[in-house]
């Protein structure tokens, strides 16, 4: 009754210069429509929308992301037509993995979706005394696929991937089959990608793949969909020969906490902990967590063996819903297994409170305890890349390096990492003419990527900036090549309201600083989710949109259109649109401003609920007059703050995550009108993570932000 109890929790739980175009992003994956995206250097930043802001757009949110799973009428193929190159040079959605080459000495991290167009890897060099973030080159012609587990093969050399086979962009990466990939580093900087040919693959139906793991001779390797059921591989050449799917039985009282599983690279074996135990009888019963570990051999294991242990360990915990705050990792070194759990602990000062100890098992069954109270809580994560070599595991987070500690004397120390900045959700963006590289801002601060290097990867460019940072949700920034800065304005100050504020990073200085601008003239009123473009010639930023949150319940759509000389920092007011909006794409030609699509709030008492705009308008900057433009032909169906646009040579494009495959609309201008011609490039919607957009004007290349970083061009 408890197997079968436990049994059926599991599966709840599992399946339950100033002179380029810019546009917007989300987090890692889900398009975010409250930053700007625009034409021109700018944006507005969106990515930790704080209180009622951040749910202002929430609905805009989910309809970017619209998920293509449940469409029948999804195309069973995808046709590429668009003539532009795209090249995935950093990220590709949400980070899926990240993996130690220890014949190397680098973390490589591995993205989400990985495909044809995947030129670039992001990682960080582990070698002592040249600790930095590094981009690798990869070799190879990889199917497109949606990353699901990793694991470095000691014996090998190389990691394994292993990916749901992408049947076409926008599927979910809900493939027909299962497809196993090695990467293997040189050591020059490159990386091959190498998929195995196998004439009968895992399917993809049923409970979800979760673990890869190497059995230690090289050429074997275990598939698990969790714990209780293993396929193995075994890869000769270019070819992966599968042998059945076996179901992994567990001997003991009941289950185990399946999120709790370390690996021991040496003993070629898993060690799951956490074992889950039943008072009563259901539905009336209590569910606990015992401190006891289960070991299943990777080199042909078919039962979950329970091992007995002595000594003290964590103490018995009720646990509810089958989940407590818990890491059990292991130290290969010292031959044994970390465990960080919480627990409740009587403190001589304050009493009961919750908090964090650390314990260890060893090879031989032995329990110790480190230290119950480490003063802190709560165990925020379980996973993460064997540093084995160092004797701690890293996690990459927040754009850095973190993880624990191992080592005697310090196991479970939490470590904050000073080796660069690993991840980049920009949710603004500029291009600095000056120096040839991309500015992206994000609520961390702002970063800047080299794209003309050829290994391109981000650096701080803005310091350290004070809590909370200058970068506020739904700002935008611009590029003053005159002055040599950046301009900020904008954006979402949490409960406080929206902020009215120019802020300017000098770029030339030793030491980079944001420093509040005074200005002078009619200022427009504090906003966020606006958009902003900078006219290089005439120095001048113009701010389009946004919106206020006033009392906490009702948005109000902002319309007017302001103009901020950047040489005498002076506000003039230009015009103002029939319809206020968020979010719009902007682009100057031939003295003019326009203003393309946008995202407004129907229901002024409802912040939830937002309405696509597929409208448009020519603004004079110097008269401003506001006339409407006509469209023709297909337009994006993804919220403007999901688009980027891009000034090409051959002229103005929108990029678009669309639901299924990313899309191309060519815009031609003429007079009062538009005429958009759409284009499929047949890339995962989903590995774009809807950016903003920018080109470099000596190389007339497109660059989309957010998640991650595509490079756009043309043939």
């Amino acid at each position: 009754m408890r197997r079968t109890l436990w049994g059926f929790l599991v599966v709840l739980f599992v399946v339950a210069g100033c002179g380029d175009d810019s546009s917007a992003v989300d987090d890692a994956g889900d398009i975010d429509p409250d930053h700007a995206g625009v034409d021109g250097d700018a944006g507005a930043d969106a990515d930790a929308d704080t209180g009622a802001d951040a749910d202002a757009d929430a609905d805009a949110d989910a309809e970017a992301d619209g998920d293509a799973d449940a469409d029948a009428d999804a195309p069973s193929v995808c046709e590429p037509t668009a003539t532009l190159v795209f090249s995935q040079l950093h990220g590709g959605g949400r980070l899926a993995e990240s993996v130690v080459d220890e014949a190397h000495d680098v973390l490589v991290m591995v993205p989400e979706y990985l495909g044809p167009a995947t030129d670039r890897l992001a990682g960080v060099s582990l070698e002592p005394g040249h600790e930095a973030p590094v981009s690798l080159a990869v070799t190879g012609d990889p199917p497109p696929i949606n990353v699901v587990a990793a694991s470095y093969d000691v014996a090998a050399g190389r990691s394994m991937l292993l990916g749901y086979a992408m049947r076409r962009p926008g599927d979910g990466g809900l493939g027909d089959h299962m497809e196993l990939l090695s990467l293997t580093l040189d050591g020059a900087g490159g990386a091959t990608l190498q998929r195995f040919d196998s004439p009968a693959p895992p399917p993809a139906e049923g409970l979800m793949f979760s673990w890869l793991y190497p059995e230690g001779d090289g050429v074997h390797y275990r598939a698990f969909r969790f714990a209780q059921l293993s396929q193995r591989a075994a890869v000769s050449g270019g070819t992966a020969t599968w042998e059945a799917e076996v179901p992994v039985a567990i001997a003991g009282m009941g289950g185990f906490d399946e999120n709790y599983v370390a690996h021991d690279p040496t003993g070629h074996r898993l060690l799951g902990y956490g074992e889950l135990a039943l008072e009563g009888t259901p539905p009336d019963y209590t569910m606990y967590l015992d401190p006891v570990f289960y070991e299943l051999s990777l080199a042909g294991g078919t039962t979950w063996g329970r091992l007995e242990g002595m000594g003290t360990g964590p103490g018995r915990q009720e646990t509810p819903y089958g989940i407590i705050a818990a890491a059990a990792l292991y130290d290969d070194v010292g031959r044994r297994t970390v465990v960080l759990q919480d627990h409740a602990y009587t403190d001589p000062w304050i009493g009961e409170t919750m908090t964090t100890g650390a314990w260890a098992f060893s090879d031989a069954g032995t329990w110790t305890v480190i230290n119950e109270n480490l003063m802190r809580c709560c165990v925020s994560w379980w996973g993460g890349a064997d540093d084995r070599e160092r004797r701690r595991v890293l996690r990459v987070s927040g754009g850095g390096l973190g993880g624990y500690d191992l080592r005697p004397g310090h196991e479970g120390d939490e470590l904050s990492l000073d080796y660069g900045l690993l991840w980049h959700a920009a949710r603004s963006a500029a291009f600095d003419t000056t120096r040839g590289v991309v500015l992206g801002g994000a609520e961390a601060g702002l970063a800047e990527l080299d794209v003309r290097s050829g290994a391109p990867v981000w650096r701080d460019a803005d310091g350290a900036p004070a809590w909370p940072a200058v970068t506020l949700p739904g700002h935008s920034i611009v590029y003053d090549a005159a002055g040599d800065r950046v301009v900020l304005y904008g954006g979402a100050e949490g409960y406080s309201g929206e902020s009215g504020a120019v802020r300017v990073l000098d770029r030339a200085a030793a030491v980079p600083a944001w420093v509040e601008a005074a200005t002078s003239g009619a200022a427009p009123e504090p906003r966020t989710g606006h958009a902003a473009i900078c006219d290089g010639a005439l120095r001048t930023m113009y701010v389009v949109g946004g919106y206020r949150l006033e009392g906490g319940t009702t948005v109000r759509d902002l319309a007017d259109v302001a103009a901020l000389d950047l040489g005498t920092m002076t506000w003039r007011v230009v015009g103002t649109l029939p319809v206020g909006r968020s979010s719009p794409l902007l682009r100057l030609e031939g003295g003019e401003l326009y203003v393309l699509f946008g995202v407004r709030h129907p229901a002024p008492g409802d912040p939830y609920t937002t309405e696509n705009l597929t409208d448009g308008y020519r603004v004079s900057p110097t008269s401003g007059s506001v006339a409407s433009l006509s469209f023709t032909g297909v337009m994006p169906t993804v919220p403007s703050a999901g688009l980027a646009g891009l000034e090409l040579p051959s002229g103005y494009v929108v990029v678009s995550p669309e639901a299924y495959g990313v899309e191309v609309f060519a815009a031609t201008f003429g007079g009062g009108s538009v005429a958009w011609a759409r284009t499929t490039a047949c890339e995962e919607p989903r590995a774009f993570g809807g950016g903003p957009g920018v080109v470099d004007p000596s190389t007339g290349r497109g660059y989309v932000l957010g998640a991650a970083v595509w490079e756009v061009r043309e043939p």
